[in-house]
């Protein structure tokens, strides 16, 4: 894992990470779908693979830049600060962010990805009743 917060991977790569790390939910629980496997994860506090390298791959690159090894405006370096700046826009992070306040933020981002979630799919429910139940949307 933390050999994989220093270099960029292809989404194949992400994906066959991610089918790895979820084997052990689908081992434990005997779980076949990914969206059981999110529930899972969120009610154990099990951070999903793409975000728990989010977050490995923040504190490595906010680590470097404070101590100059991150360069603007260097060809290198550009990939790097890119994903830290997207990093810091999609979670709120701040480069004064702890370690641990760093994990708070990216996991209550999924908190509330997955209670946006549950909404959506509880209105989906809702008016799928009301259609077979009163035959009217």
């Amino acid at each position: 894992m933390y050999g994989m917060s220093a270099a960029s991977i292809s989404s194949k790569e992400l994906a066959k990470c991610t089918f790895t790390y979820n084997t052990v939910l689908w081992k434990l629980f005997r779980i076949k779908n990914k969206e059981d496997v999110k529930f899972v994860q969120y009610f154990f506090n099990y951070l999903d693979f793409s975000n728990l390298l989010n977050h490995h791959c923040f504190c490595f690159l906010n680590k470097l830049n404070p101590r100059g090894l991150l360069v603007n405006g260097s060809r290198i370096d550009e990939a790097d600060l890119s994903e830290m700046f997207q990093l810091s826009k999609r979670f709120n992070l701040l480069r004064t962010d702890s370690n641990n306040t760093v994990m708070k933020k990216i996991w209550n981002t999924v908190e509330l990805e997955f209670v946006t979630g549950i909404y959506y799919l509880c209105t989906l429910l809702s008016y799928f009743v009301v259609v077979v139940v009163h035959g009217t949307a």
